[in-house]
């Protein structure tokens, strides 16, 4: 499972944000269901293919938004945020298969790969998730979601 690398410049996003510990990372799904029937109120959406998972890494907690990438984030709905991601290079590791397997690639990507690729983990910059046509659902076998670790 190796990775293929893209560059992303900076972008905005909008969408629905949960800060939570390490232990309650199941919210991120609750995250998900509270954000998708709300798809349609996001304006100025690039691509409404492709929807991101952004998660900033703290020692004892994280920051992920459910979003979209937008080109500017005006009328903000209600309970939803706006925030700037910087630009970087990634590693990007296609998951096959259900969302709760997802630990797999990346304990693949951690435990694996990093350590003998010679790139490391820029834990400065938040970790992107990419959802578009491929993700066919959460619980089915068949769907595929990207995995962007940025790297230096």
């Amino acid at each position: 499972m190796e990775p293929k690398f893209a560059e992303k410049g900076a972008f905005t996003i909008v969408g629905i944000e949960l800060t939570a510990n390490y232990l309650e990372m199941h919210l991120v799904g609750e995250l998900w269901k509270r954000f998708v029937p709300r798809f349609h109120e996001v304006q100025h959406v690039i691509n409404s293919h492709n929807t991101w998972g952004v998660t900033w890494n703290r020692q004892n907690d994280f920051t992920y938004v459910a979003c979209f990438e937008v080109s500017e984030p005006s009328n903000l709905p209600e309970g939803m945020v706006t925030r700037e991601v910087p630009g970087s290079r990634y590693a990007v590791f296609t998951h096959h298969g259900k969302i709760d397997t997802t630990s797999q690639t990346y304990h693949y990507a951690f435990d694996t790969w990093f350590k003998q690729s010679g790139y490391e983990h820029d834990f400065t910059l938040p970790s992107l998730e990419l959802y578009d046509d491929r993700f066919l659902g959460t619980d089915n076998e068949e769907s595929q979601m990207e995995i962007w670790l940025p790297i230096k």
